[in-house]
């Protein structure tokens, strides 16, 4: 769980140097990954650390990076824009909880975003949460932490996989034995042969649904649903439903159940 943390913080750092059209220096990444193992530890099971734990700490390091970084944090400490350095008072206790950040700034969004997906990871172990969420990297993405979803309830699950290649051994080791009751899959490439990574076409769709039934991941049973469709794959729903025979082609409002 710690390195989900750290990630969040790194990604906060990249958003803000991104705003210059600058990359993270490693310096930054090491100081920064210092700065929230320490604040964490500071906490000890008190609660998560604010923004203002993490300042604070930054500010004692003795690099002279570390001042430039507590610099860009400054304004999300203190000052107009310091409404994020609280306790959130959002739960998850409702089966649906939209999270808004439509009157935010656009140079707030990407804080406000990652702040979101960040109190969502929180909630993946099942502590208090009605939903369980565990998380997996999105296969082949490697520019910023993408993910797609296994949702488990009342022993059932889906897994929403969207926006990914193929999934990766690790995935596939991650999923095994599973037995997942529904799988939404990316097939946004239709009949194309596309030669580039981040989504899957029927082709894909089929040779996952051989591997995921051999892992285990899925069964007899599990309702495959293939979705994400993008006008880029040539073909009506009529095509799809005949190269992806044991597939349901999703439309808008489609409703499942399993």
């Amino acid at each position: 769980q710690m390195a989900f943390k750290i990630d969040a913080f790194l990604a906060l750092s990249s958003a803000m140097m991104a705003e210059g059209d600058e990359g993270l220096p490693e310096a930054d990444k090491s100081i920064n990954t210092r700065c929230v193992e320490a604040a964490y530890a500071k906490r000890g099971g008190d609660g998560t650390p604010t923004l203002s734990d993490f300042y604070e700490i930054l500010k004692a390091q003795p690099e002279r990076e570390s001042r430039d970084i507590a610099l860009r944090y400054e304004r999300y400490v203190s000052g107009p824009l310091s409404f994020f350095n609280c306790q959130s008072n959002v739960t998850f206790d409702e089966r649906i909880v939209n999270v808004d950040l439509h009157e935010l700034s656009s140079s707030m969004r990407v804080f406000g975003m990652l702040t979101a997906l960040e109190a969502v990871h929180c909630i993946s172990s099942g502590a208090g949460a009605g939903w369980p969420v565990v998380f997996e990297n999105r296969a082949y993405m490697r520019a910023e932490e993408a993910l797609f979803y296994l949702i488990e309830k009342d022993g059932k699950s889906l897994l929403y996989a969207h926006d990914t290649d193929e999934f990766t051994p690790a995935d596939m080791e991650f999923l095994a034995g599973r037995r997942i009751d529904l799988i939404s899959m990316d097939c946004t490439n239709g009949v194309l042969q596309a030669n580039y990574v981040g989504h899957m076409g029927c082709a894909d769709n089929l040779r996952m649904r051989d591997k995921l039934l051999k892992s285990g991941a899925a069964d007899m049973h599990t309702v495959f649903v293939a979705n994400h469709f993008s006008h880029n794959g040539l073909v009506p729903i009529e095509e799809l439903e005949r190269r992806l025979p044991g597939f349901i082609i999703a439309w808008d409002g489609l409703t499942v159940e399993i």
